[in-house]
């Protein structure tokens, strides 16, 4: 992340106090239209962008540290808060920016978000959808996103059996593991239909992210 002092308003930043919304072309869109201008001097951070005569500029990839898999894998998920943002947008369903930030139950940070999201599409985890002026971009997952599904799954495991934290969220991961890879699977054809239009798949009773709700919303016994 690059960040500098700018003695203008910029629209095209992230912006402590203001809700700016990353786009991947290289420029973004204000989330809240009404926001007013803001006092100067201010500092702008451009997440995963630089700046070339005032005009953000998206830096060139860099080369991964080696050829093994697991670095490469590493390289794109292996941070903070990729995971938890590829977390949110499976099983939350949040498809555009303030309802990830608005819904973290981490608290990222809007420039956080930014950048991740950014890196995501950059490496072709997720699509960003295109929007009218005015309107807000809604984020999708690539076959590589929907694949990503068995690795958190395994990372929510390793937390049950490792790591304390609250029975309500816990509730979810139990189901996932009691009901196995076919039940993986499943969800993974559901996110096809949400975001690569697949065609549905007839299923008989709740669907496979209503019964994850139920878990959540189910108190353990």
């Amino acid at each position: 992340m690059q960040v500098f002092v700018d003695t203008q308003p910029l629209a095209g930043a992230v912006v402590a106090g203001n809700l700016l919304d990353a786009q991947v072309e290289g420029h973004v869109h204000r989330v809240d239209e009404a926001a007013q201008p803001l006092p100067q001097p201010l500092v702008v951070a451009f997440c995963n962008h630089y700046s070339e005569g005032g005009i953000p500029v998206k830096e060139e990839p860099v080369e991964p540290r080696s050829g093994c898999p697991v670095n490469a894998a590493v390289e794109v998920l292996g941070d903070r808060w990729s995971l938890l943002v590829l977390r949110d947008v499976i099983f939350g369903d949040r498809r555009y920016f303030r309802a990830l930030l608005t819904g973290s139950a981490e608290g990222i940070a809007s420039n956080i978000l930014a950048d991740r999201l950014v890196r995501l599409v950059d490496a072709g985890i997720l699509t960003r959808g295109t929007a009218a002026r005015g309107q807000r971009a809604r984020y999708s997952l690539t076959e590589a996103g929907i694949q990503t599904l068995p690795i958190i799954c395994a990372l929510g495991d390793w937390g049950l059996d490792w790591r304390s934290g609250s029975d309500e969220l816990r509730g979810r991961q139990r189901l996932i593991r009691d009901q196995g890879p076919a039940f993986i699977a499943d969800l993974m054809d559901e996110l096809r239909v949400r975001h690569l239009d697949a065609p549905p798949r007839p299923h008989d009773g709740p669907s496979p992210f209503e019964r994850l709700d139920a878990a959540r919303d189910t108190p353990a016994g």
